[in-house]
């Protein structure tokens, strides 16, 4: 990843891609607190190699970004959550799948399911059309 010469942060820009990721810097103009440092790789910045790994050597692909979801935060909200908002949780396509199969991807509201699950992650529904798998 590039760097900028203004920043020790990394320019957010898609493994697979020229295009930005869909994922901004959730680390961005955050003040330091000691849990972020697993976060990051051994030069500082934000790691990205499981998404690299997916995305650009697997030819997964995001689900989000093909059904054109708003970006939503789907961790970070609990109290107990030294880290700013962020999506870490989501849901990947082959490179096989068609467009057409992802109908919608939708985080249900911490206000809908209240602090559910381990660390309070937001659930993330993934609607598929079948038959567009089957074509």
């Amino acid at each position: 990843m590039a760097t900028s010469t203004a920043s020790a942060r990394p320019q957010w820009r898609s493994p697979t891609a020229a295009k930005p990721f869909y994922d901004r810097d959730p680390y961005r103009r955050q003040p330091w607190h000691p849990t972020f440092a697993y976060q990051f790789d051994e030069h500082g910045s934000l790691d990205r190699r499981v998404a690299i790994r997916l995305e650009r050597l697997g030819r997964m692909r995001d689900c989000a970004r093909i059904a054109g979801a708003p970006w939503t935060a789907t961790t970070g909200f609990h109290p107990a959550d030294d880290h700013p908002p962020r999506r870490i949780d989501r849901w990947y396509a082959t490179h096989h799948a068609p467009d057409a199969a992802v109908r919608s991807l939708t985080v249900v509201d911490q206000g809908t399911v209240g602090y559910c699950t381990a660390h309070a992650h937001a659930p993330v529904v993934l609607e598929l059309d079948h038959t567009a798998i089957a074509r």
